[in-house]
């Protein structure tokens, strides 16, 4: 131990005064050590991201998330963390602000073409897209922040640095909190770029990255559609077609007798698709399951955790990760379906396998366990991942903002559920699902390996132009 703490404070040097292990991990004086090799070589530089800041007094700009505001079906493009992956940004699944507020209180964190996006906190900080020159108008929430750069570097080049091994080393080190980690501002400027002087050669680099992610992408793209395709075919499946979601903007109704006076319930889309399910065999939810009570985890030296986060919500995947310390978890066991509750996460639901038995998760989990004769169990969970189910809780939660929506147990137990014969339809929508999803995972997989190549190929670039 005290060679270790003798090695870091000669080697390193320490002007934050943080006295974190973190902080002292040799791989980043490894790093640092073989940055400033390169940078020495000649057409190379080496300079903190702070000098590569344009003059712009927006040139390091994060956005925030408007008070009370409830996103739009339409609108400004407002983009999250989620929606930022290396080397592009997933329109896709962005969601709206209005103009006004774009215009108003976010006007200094509006994108243009060609700034440089970081995502800053959470736990997938750290990843970096440029804003395509399709985008439209667009703006930020508060866990990233927009780039805008000088001369010496392109965007395209400084996106792929800091997607680079060479650079998230650096970002670990200088990332601070425990649970939610984030960079501030400082510590982002204080990153250290490599780079060509050569214009140029960082667009020849650049472009040959580029191509890598193209590839990536299309991957992910095919990956999107299978899953996309899924409703279709269950509603298919079902002999359910859905009601225009949209045909009826504008509306009025009665109040007389309601218990509840706000927009969203009342909409007809709610009533439409109701009466869609009423025409086909179906049972209300809280016929079909069994409440499970909720059991406190003991205590252990570490927990294998399902964060609601790490879960996916149209396939239901989860990832398991170990941690140390919980807050306000539940025990979960095999053949449980966890239903999540509370916004952000609201509508994700997760079947509990050999694989996640006995993993602790969140206490806004609803937990039930299907009544065998009457609904198969691979298809309860599909559906109540599926359009037909997560468009009646869209429509009936519950909250008095945004970020503490949720789904009542009155809700949950009124939702009506299609059921199908169970030995032949349940079990063959349930088959078909399988069958996609294993391709989809196959698609995620190959997407993933092009990740890493693209970073690879990247920092071999590098290596070449500075033997």
């Amino acid at each position: 131990m005290t060679k270790l703490f003798y090695y870091v404070v000669k080697n390193l040097e320490n002007t934050t005064h943080r006295i974190d292990s973190n902080y002292f991990d040799p791989r980043y004086y490894e790093t640092i050590k073989k940055l400033n090799k390169y940078g020495q070589q000649d057409g190379m530089n080496l300079s903190k991201l702070g000098e590569l800041l344009s003059e712009s007094t927006t040139n390091l700009t994060g956005g925030v998330t408007p008070k009370g505001a409830s996103y739009l079906e339409e609108g400004i493009v407002f983009i999250r963390a989620q929606n930022v992956k290396e080397n592009n940004i997933r329109v896709k699944n962005a969601v709206f602000i209005e103009p006004r507020v774009h215009n108003g209180e976010l006007r200094r964190s509006k994108l243009k073409p060609d700034d440089v996006l970081l995502t800053i906190t959470g736990v997938n900080y750290g990843i970096s897209a440029i804003v395509p020159k399709n985008i439209g108008e667009a703006n930020i929430n508060q866990h990233c922040v927009k780039i805008e750069v000088n001369d010496k570097i392109l965007p395209n080049y400084l996106c792929n640095f800091l997607n680079s091994t060479l650079c998230q080393i650096q970002m670990k080190r200088v990332a601070t909190g425990g649970t939610r980690p984030a960079l501030s501002y400082p510590a982002i400027k204080s990153l250290e770029i490599l780079y060509p002087e050569n214009i140029d050669i960082q667009k020849k680099i650049s472009d040959q990255i580029d191509k890598i992610y193209d590839i990536a992408y299309k991957k992910l793209k095919q990956r999107d559609e299978l899953l996309s395709n899924m409703d279709t075919l269950i509603q298919g499946k079902l002999g359910i077609i859905m009601p225009n979601e949209f045909a009826n903007p504008h509306f009025t109704v009665n109040l007389e007798n309601t218990d509840r006076l706000d927009v969203r319930s009342k909409s007809p889309y709610l009533q439409n698709l109701l009466n869609t399910i009423n025409q086909v065999a179906h049972d209300k939810f809280e016929n079909l399951v069994i409440f499970q009570k909720k059991e406190k985890p003991i205590i252990s030296d570490y927990y294998r955790l399902i964060d609601l986060r790490n879960i996916e919500e149209k396939t239901g995947r989860i990832k398991v990760k170990e941690v140390e310390s919980i807050e306000s978890s539940i025990l979960l066991h095999k053949d449980q379906i966890c239903i999540s509750c509370l916004n952000p996460d609201k509508g994700k639901t997760i079947l509990i396998d050999n694989v996640s038995d006995n993993c602790v998760g969140s206490n806004e989990f609803a937990i039930v366990k299907e009544i065998p004769k009457k609904i198969n169990q691979e298809y309860l969970s599909i559906i109540l991942r599926s359009k037909i189910v997560l468009d009646q809780w869209k429509y009936q939660i519950t909250g008095s903002s945004p970020s503490r929506e949720r789904i009542s147990e009155n809700t949950l137990n009124k939702t009506l559920i299609p059921l199908p014969d169970k030995d032949t339809i349940q079990k063959d929508i349930a088959k078909s699902v399988s069958g996609i999803l294993q391709k989809a995972i196959q698609l995620e997989k190959e997407y993933q390996e092009k990740i890493c190549v693209a970073k690879n190929s990247f920092d071999e670039h590098l290596i070449k132009l500075s033997p």
